[in-house]
């Protein structure tokens, strides 16, 4: 019951608006006090509906008119009962329709604190939602990150590869070049055997030149190999910024939205806070509702564990 409001406050301001011809209403009472609840006025007014019989019936008693011959004063007795009888089923009709409106706001209320209960799972669920999204994609970003530390400890390798490729090269070359130079000496100083030195010359040049060869083959396909590591390496380093970016976009998105449910939990937690302080009639809404939230969650569960992380 809301404080400050009392039976006979009630009733005192219903004879307050009969005495001034108005019907008693659940919203005239409430406007003439200034405060009440629908609940606590249509109560006392009911009691004020009930009594209202015995006090007009005493007024009647007091209001007799003792010289008035028998005959009128029967009819006049039967009019007024009458005209009580008419008085109090339009009361009852009427109080009935205010009964009625009262149940049909209270059912009103009730739908719409469902409506937010259900808005508000669904705002926790999306900030769920969007926690997972954001995880997800910091694994993305740390196995790309490994990928790419990967890929430069290869590009290293053929790097060391390609050195001493061509270090082994500068040592053939420096090889052959001593044995021209000891073969054109030997030509000078032993004319005699310049057949077979310029033989074994043409033999240690062929072996050199083939495995410079075969060596400049070997360079040549490490570079290949090389700028095709470099060319995939640019081409992973490139899609990796693209995916970053992405990622640091999606997690951007996820955070606002999180932000966003939130906002609306607390508004909606807020909302039904101050709308259950208002009315006292919630209470009994509220002791049926927890059922019906433990059958969504019930529900809600399933779906949950069966959303893609």
């Amino acid at each position: 019951m809301a404080r400050g409001i009392t039976e006979n406050g009630v009733h005192q301001a219903a004879d307050a608006l009969v005495a001034a011809g108005e019907r008693p209403t659940v919203e005239r009472i409430r406007a003439h006090l200034g405060t009440g609840s629908p609940n606590t006025v249509t109560r006392w007014l009911e009691t004020w509906w009930n009594g209202l019989g015995a006090r007009l019936g005493h007024q009647r008693t007091s209001l007799a008119l003792p010289d008035a011959p028998e005959e009128v004063v029967a009819l006049a007795s039967r009019w007024w009962e009458l005209a009580l009888s008419v008085a109090g089923d339009k009361a009852h009709a009427d109080l009935a329709g205010d009964r009625q409106a009262l149940l049909a706001e209270r059912q009103a209320l009730a739908d719409q604190h469902a409506v937010q209960r259900d808005q508000l799972q669904l705002a926790l669920a999306a900030a769920d939602r969007a926690a997972q999204a954001g995880a997800l994609a910091d694994q993305r970003a740390i196995d790309l990150q490994r990928l790419c530390e990967q890929l430069r400890d290869q590009v290293t390798d053929l790097t060391v590869q390609r050195d001493r490729a061509s270090e082994r090269i500068a040592r053939l070359e420096s090889d052959a070049l001593i044995h021209a130079q000891r073969a054109d000496e030997r030509d000078i100083e032993q004319g005699q055997e310049r057949t077979r030195h310029s033989e074994h010359l043409r033999s240690v040049e062929d072996r050199a030149h083939a495995e410079i060869d075969r060596t400049r083959q070997e360079m040549r396909s490490l570079k290949k190999q090389l700028d095709a590591s470099q060319l995939e390496r640019q081409k992973l380093v490139d899609a990796q910024r693209v995916r970053e970016e992405a990622l640091r976009a999606a997690v951007a998105d996820a955070q606002r939205e999180a932000a966003v449910a939130q906002a609306q939990a607390k508004a909606l937690t807020a909302t039904r806070g101050s709308r259950v302080s208002k009315s006292p009639a919630i209470p009994s809404t509220r002791k049926t509702t927890p059922t019906k939230v433990k059958a969504r969650d019930a529900k809600a569960r399933p779906q949950r564990s069966r959303t893609p992380s």
